[in-house]
């Protein structure tokens, strides 16, 4: 859906009027189409839906890429530096959740014991 010239003019629209999760999930067949300037039959219902929810992945995406990045610049990176000079990061998801692992002395190696 990414390359999907629909999904990044949707995608830019809410980026550039500052749209939240709400007003995202609030919008309609109609509104949505308009802002693509097509006709709203030229899409089916569920295209409309996968998009919105495909934008607000994204978005959410966006935001904990940032955040991500914030931690690593931060005060956080100093004090890391400082008192752990071998830490590693790690994000992730799991269950759909983002997520942060530090490890303090490095990341550690794993071994397959099979």
């Amino acid at each position: 859906m990414k390359n999907n010239p629909y999904f990044k003019k949707l995608k830019q629209y809410a980026v550039d009027q500052a749209l939240t999760f709400d007003q995202i999930k609030a919008s309609n067949n109609a509104q949505v189409a308009n802002i693509l300037g097509i006709d709203e039959s030229r899409l089916e219902p569920a295209t409309y839906a996968n998009m919105r929810g495909a934008v607000l992945k994204s978005l959410q995406e966006d935001i904990d890429n940032a955040d991500f990045d914030n931690i690593k610049t931060s005060g956080i990176r100093t004090w890391l530096e400082n008192n752990f000079p071998d830490y590693e990061f790690e994000k992730g998801k799991k269950g759909g959740k983002p997520f942060v692992k530090i490890w303090y002395k490095g990341k550690p190696e794993v071994t397959d014991n099979g």
